[in-house]
């Protein structure tokens, strides 16, 4: 059985120009979205200038909660639910909102082996994943707003 290695989140370039503009009074990193999709073991050098999945977007939900670790480290819990897939995954892409309404990269990560999503339907068995999303940027926590 191979070691499991979690990916290492990665803010892009949108998402620290979200984040270097981003005040406690506003505007805030607001974080609206996550998608999961089917790429896996590329290159995470490459991620900074991304702008969206690399593969075919599998899952699209929202955060289902947050909280604040402590030391700047925010932690925002995204789950796929029991009725979604099966798929297998291998990227996992968080997304922010500008004052426009439109919806940016802020955040992504890559596994290096695809992970399997099992579904539920059909069986006794809950199968949800949940993954938790650690972000530690220079900011204050206080400039985040998660929908």
């Amino acid at each position: 059985m191979a070691d499991f290695k979690t990916p290492q989140l990665i803010v892009t370039q949108e998402g620290l120009n979200a984040a270097n503009a981003a005040t406690p009074f506003g505007p805030w990193v607001h974080i609206t979205s996550f998608k999961i999709g089917s790429a896996w073991g590329y290159d995470s050098q490459k991620i900074p200038q991304d702008t969206d999945i690399d593969g075919d977007l599998l899952y699209h939900g929202v955060p289902t909660q947050y909280k604040n670790l402590g030391n700047g480290v925010l932690d925002i819990i995204l789950r796929i639910p029991a009725d979604a897939g099966p798929f297998k995954f291998g990227e996992v892409a968080i997304f922010n909102k500008d004052d426009t309404g439109t919806e940016h990269l802020f955040a992504k990560a890559v596994f290096d082996e695809p992970q399997t999503k099992y579904s539920s339907l059909g069986t006794n068995v809950a199968s949800s994943f949940t993954i938790h999303a650690l972000i530690k940027l220079e900011q204050s926590v206080a400039v985040f707003k998660i929908d």
